[in-house]
């Protein structure tokens, strides 16, 4: 999978209530394994299949992605990726014994570069805008003949 097509995750609208949060049971027949930093396999008791996701936490929230339909054809969050960030916070342990660990990425001061050159926080500097004659001159007349 590639980091580049995660998408923004809201877990604060699927808890509760949905049938996302709920299908994500952590229990005995729940099957979750870490293959790499940011991505997983996650096979829920009631799936008949397994799916890889890929989960992470940066300063602006969690990002995620599942190749299940829930999550292609849906607009909320998937139950794999659901049971994926329950298992983070109760620390959960993977079929082979690991912790479930949501990776975190970056920090709230990174910022992405702009093509200027310039901070990407869209603050305005003070800057003085030059008046008339900054380079010596006053529409065109050398200030010494004013």
């Amino acid at each position: 999978m590639n980091a580049d097509y995660l998408r923004r995750l809201d877990f604060g609208s699927v808890q509760g209530d949905s049938e996302s949060w709920e299908r994500a049971r952590l229990g005995d027949d729940a099957i979750l394994l870490q293959t790499a930093e940011s991505e997983f396999v996650v096979n829920l008791a009631d799936g008949a299949s397994s799916h890889v996701c890929e989960i992470e936490e940066r300063a602006d929230g969690y990002w995620g992605r599942c190749d299940c339909d829930a999550f292609s054809y849906g607009h909320h969050e998937c139950a794999h990726l659901c049971a994926l960030r329950k298992a983070d916070f109760i620390g959960a342990i993977d079929v082979e014994g690991e912790r479930i660990t949501i990776p975190t990425t970056g920090t709230a001061d990174e910022r992405r570069a702009r093509a200027d050159g310039g901070r990407r926080d869209d603050r305005v500097d003070d800057v003085e805008n030059p008046g008339a004659g900054h380079d010596g001159r006053v529409f065109g007349r050398p200030e010494g003949r004013l």
